[in-house]
């Protein structure tokens, strides 16, 4: 039955019949016309045309009644997705305009309009996006195309910024999460942002039309008396921070002056001082290496940071999580103003600690075995295995999150620091297993080891199994093919330098489309 339909509307169509088509439309079920929808809006906005606007008038306004009854009748969810679609695909100011109107229709049918009116500003804005100023008679022509996309808009702003849904979205946006303790610094974005809406609407709206002057009571009450004791509260922490870092800077001052002087008078005796005057004056010399400001400020920073590391798997690599750690060693929340990079800061610290702490790790071995030959010495390949298992399983209790940390670390300004990390911790590993080469195979090793380390890590994001054994033993593979490449680089004395780093340049690459491939991850991500 459809298909008849939209057969002979298309025949009407064709032979400029439009009375005769839009009657057929009008008095045709819902049901067939619901069926046929794609078929009759594809065909209908082929004669949307500038030709037939100017010679066809009758042709192109039963067109556009056409889309308009279709907008009336049909499922307005789908009949969007088939407007956009004629939209998406073409570079017809003519047929765009024609469409905005039906297009207008079917959202003013919709009780839920978030997902549509997503769908409908992202299309217009790729195509207003795409406009090219012509150099054409008609220099109106995008003045045009912007008037008919605010008369479509007009009619949904209404419906939002007016009575009840303007005081249901000013409830939802004038929220402070925890009240007047709520962190300041940390949406202090999104206050401005509503302010600024306030003072829009209460200057404008003199007359009231958008009902904002009857919820008065209701922001005071519920979003500015808080917003102001917050405010109030965040100056008089800071007060009293500034006013203890002047103390601590004056007594530190004088300290330092005291220290300075003892210094200089008491060097003449040192050498002629008993034991016990030495330890006497060993403490004034500490005072010269009281804390700075700078140095305070450090201590502060690592001490905040080593206590959000516990937030990261529930709150991820990021000021929230420093705010949490801040505040469960006795530090306000909104510290984390110290850290203006955010969670890099924190990912930063978690790379610096860990490593320092496989490299403590590694030393303490290395001395074991020189103090006490009779230990037994791992083979290289065993030691590798083995630190780079133990600097990943540190990444374990953070597994969940740890895919956020690589996406920050792979943000312009925090690369130099994470390669500088990455290239400390194999150049630990490479030097306690033995290696203290200084020719080309120097940067080779660690060329490889570097992607090793990164192609395993990359691996145990997605690792279901058991203690993370197919980790292990991806590893234990990735390093067997390392020794068979510094086997083959070795025997081939003939190899000049950049054949040598072109061959370890593909091994990399292929180590690294495994490891791309096994977590199903893009280039092009």
């Amino acid at each position: 039955m459809s298909q008849i339909f939209v057969k002979r509307f298309t025949g009407f169509l064709e032979d400029h019949k439009p009375e005769e088509a839009l009657r057929l439309f009008t008095t045709e079920s819902n049901k067939v016309i619901e069926d046929s929808v794609s078929e009759i809006v594809s065909i209908t906005a082929t004669y949307l045309t500038e030709s037939n606007l100017q010679s066809e008038q009758e042709l192109f306004e039963c067109c556009k009644n056409v889309l308009n009854v279709i907008a009336k009748k049909c499922n307005p969810m789908e009949t969007v997705l088939e407007f956009l679609e004629q939209i998406e695909c073409l570079n017809n100011d003519i047929k765009f305009c024609a469409i905005l109107e039906p297009l207008g229709i079917c959202m003013m049918k919709m009780q839920d309009k978030s997902k549509a009116i997503e769908w409908c500003i992202n299309t217009i804005k790729s195509y207003i996006e795409d406009l090219t100023s012509l150099h054409d008679a008609d220099s109106d022509r995008i003045v045009n195309v912007y008037r008919r996309i605010i008369l479509f808009l007009e009619p949904l702003v209404q419906e939002v910024f007016l009575g009840k849904n303007l005081e249901l979205m000013l409830k939802k946006i004038c929220n402070l999460p925890y009240g007047s303790s709520s962190d300041l610094v940390e949406i202090s974005d999104e206050v401005i942002t509503v302010l600024n809406l306030l003072r829009f609407l209460f200057i404008r709206d003199k007359h009231n039309e958008t009902g904002i002057w009857n919820i008065t009571d209701m922001l005071e009450n519920d979003y500015l008396n808080p917003l102001r004791e917050g405010i109030d509260l965040c100056r008089a922490h800071w007060k009293v921070k500034i006013k203890d870092l002047e103390q601590q800077k004056k007594n530190y001052n004088k300290i330092h002056d005291y220290s300075f002087r003892h210094l200089w008078t008491s060097r003449a005796l040192l050498s002629d001082q008993s034991e016990n005057d030495n330890n006497k004056k060993k403490e004034p010399q500490q005072f010269i290496h009281e804390e700075t400001d700078e140095e305070y400020e450090k201590n502060i920073k690592t001490k905040i940071l080593c206590a959000s590391l516990k937030f990261v798997p529930e709150m991820g690599w990021s000021k929230q999580a420093i705010s949490a750690g801040a505040e469960s060693i006795g530090y306000p929340g909104v510290i984390h103003g110290l850290f203006p990079n955010g969670g890099a800061a924190l990912v930063l610290h978690f790379y610096s600690m860990s490593n320092h702490k496989l490299n403590q790790m590694l030393e303490k071995e290395t001395l074991a075995i020189e103090t006490d030959p009779s230990n037994p010495r791992k083979m290289p390949e065993q030691q590798i295995h083995d630190a780079i298992e133990t600097r990943l399983r540190m990444v374990i209790p953070y597994k969940k999150t740890w895919s956020q940390a690589l996406a920050i670390m792979t943000l312009p300004p925090n690369v130099p620091t994470a390669l500088a990390n990455l290239l400390t911790l194999i150049d630990d590993i490479c030097y306690y297993a033995g290696d203290r080469s200084v020719d080309i195979n120097w940067y080779t090793r660690r060329m490889i080891l570097a992607t090793i380390y990164k192609a395993t890590e990359l691996y145990m994001l997605q690792d279901t199994s058991e203690d993370h054994k197919k980790t292990w033993l991806f590893l234990d593979r990735r390093i067997k093919d390392a020794l068979h490449v510094y086997a083959m680089l070795s025997s081939s004395a003939k190899s000049s330098p950049d054949e040598t780093l072109s061959y370890v340049t593909e091994m990399a690459t292929s180590v690294f489309v495994t490891a791309r491939n096994i977590v199903g991850l893009s280039w092009n991500r």
